[in-house]
């Protein structure tokens, strides 16, 4: 038989995988990246947000300036009618100042409403007495009907109150034009810092897209380097199952045919000859004994060769039907150590049922085997549905439901530090002088759990008992 547990070129080992580049830096830095994008998104958020504004201070400073120039325009309507109706005394010229009236009204509405600055509050307010003021006086000139002197001092009085309007109104406007400026440079530093924002924000995101090109790019050529590495390795693994059959076919006849001429040469020897000592009895006895247990050593090695060659037979099985053919094949074991076996109603699984039987068979031998001398042997099997993120198993499937079926005895147990070891081929825990077997048999247990997609693991405690759970998919 080929040697292939050397390293083999092409393929896939176990320190390539170890090796291999992990996901967890490409998380960080996309999520670095992305931490950067949404900063830079809320920033051109806020900026935005603050140009609509600022856009708006500007326009509404326009607005108030355009509605105090309004409020002038009007009154100088006011004084223009009154004058006309003086020198002529023809109501016709009154149409302006009539006409003027309820917009000087709105107008100061107007600006109530719209200034916001304390300062040009008391301003409105001032401007709305100085107003009503000025057009008391128009109403005397409009209705007086004395002498020239009382008009000539009326007249002083409306070009004093006129002259009042006119000043407060333009130091509302250079108030307003102050404002307008400073709202007008703000306005202007914001638009020049808007484009460099949304250039950074393309900008990164154009970088982030092209390194998530090139790295996808990377990934895939890596993928499609380890699926002709796994090809490889298959084609590997298959010249070595093939070996291994070769292997199998030459223990099961060629290895075993000598081993059957021994034991039929030793009877043959044991009953016709009659003059061999006492002694040479014993050597021929220890012959026998090592040769049964050479024949026992490679129908182990053929069973456990045999796990992943033999044709699978997968089918509905029902575990009941399992486990009471394990108990016929161990009867006469179970009679002996006056066992008692109790088991909970056992599932259906998907699986090969004679694969199953020989787990059954070896754990519930095991509890036989490693029972107390001076204890009744107790196996108790039960069952239980747990999800796989449960599983003490790294391969286990977090996201599937398995069958937990838990074999417990109440034997000698073992040190719970060898809960791995067990498993091992050729491992035993025991000398074989006190307790018999090839310490081949968890081992093929744990195989053919790996083939029907499930797990093993052990537990045990010195001179107590050990349990063996099977995790098989639901």
């Amino acid at each position: 038989m080929k040697n292939n547990s050397c390293a083999l070129p092409n393929s896939l080992t176990k320190t390539d995988i170890k090796t291999l580049p992990t996901i967890s830096p490409v998380k960080i830095i996309f999520a670095f990246c992305l931490i950067i994008l949404a900063l830079l998104s809320v920033l051109s958020y806020r900026q935005n947000l603050d140009l609509i504004k600022k856009s708006l201070l500007v326009n509404h400073t326009n607005l108030v300036i355009l509605e105090a120039n309004n409020e002038l325009s009007l009154l100088k309507d006011a004084e223009t009618g009154t004058r006309g109706f003086l020198l002529t005394h023809d109501s016709a010229f009154l149409l302006p100042y009539t006409n003027s009236l309820s917009g000087i009204l709105v107008s100061l509405h107007a600006l109530d409403s719209l200034v916001e600055e304390p300062k040009q509050q008391q301003n409105v307010k001032k401007l709305r007495g100085l107003t009503i003021s000025r057009l008391s006086v128009l109403r005397k000139l409009i209705g007086y009907t004395g002498g020239p002197a009382g008009l000539q001092q009326l007249l002083r009085q409306s070009k004093a109150e006129m002259d009042l309007v006119r000043a407060h109104i333009a130091l509302m406007i250079f108030e307003e034009q102050r404002l307008l400026r400073l709202r007008t440079e703000s306005l202007n530093s914001a638009v020049s810092f808007a484009p460099t924002i949304n250039v950074l924000l393309a900008g990164f995101s154009i970088l982030l897209l092209i390194f998530a090109y090139f790295k996808i790019l990377k990934e895939l050529e890596l993928t499609r380097s380890l699926q002709r590495q796994l090809i490889t390795s298959n084609d590997v693994l298959k010249k070595s199952n093939s070996d291994l059959a070769q292997f199998a076919y030459v223990a099961s006849h060629d290895l075993q045919e000598p081993l059957r001429k021994i034991q039929t040469f030793i009877s043959l020897i044991d009953d016709t000859e009659k003059n061999i000592s006492e002694k040479g009895k014993d050597y021929f006895s220890r012959v026998t004994i090592s040769a049964k247990r050479m024949q026992q050593l490679i129908l182990d090695i053929l069973a456990y060769a045999g796990v992943n060659n033999e044709d699978k037979n997968f089918n509905k099985t029902d575990l009941n039907i399992v486990l009471d053919a394990a108990k016929e094949q161990l009867e006469e074991l179970i009679r002996n150590k006056n066992a008692i076996i109790n088991a909970e109603f056992l599932p259906s699984v998907h699986g090969v049922k004679y694969q199953l039987e020989q787990v059954f068979t070896n754990l519930i031998g095991n509890a036989l085997k490693f029972s107390k001398p001076d204890t009744q042997c107790v196996i108790l099997i039960t069952v239980k549905k747990i999800n796989g993120e449960k599983i003490p198993a790294e391969h286990a499937d977090k996201n599937r439901i398995y069958y937990c079926i838990k074999i417990s005895d109440n034997g000698i147990g073992f040190d719970p530090k060898y809960g791995e070891r067990i498993f091992q081929i050729f491992n035993r825990l025991h000398a074989k002088e006190i307790f018999d077997g090839n310490g081949i048999g968890l081992s093929i247990v744990k195989r053919i759990m790996e083939t029907h997609n499930g797990f093993v693991a052990a537990a045990g405690t010195l001179n107590e008992g050990a349990a063996f759970s099977l995790y098989l998919p639901a």
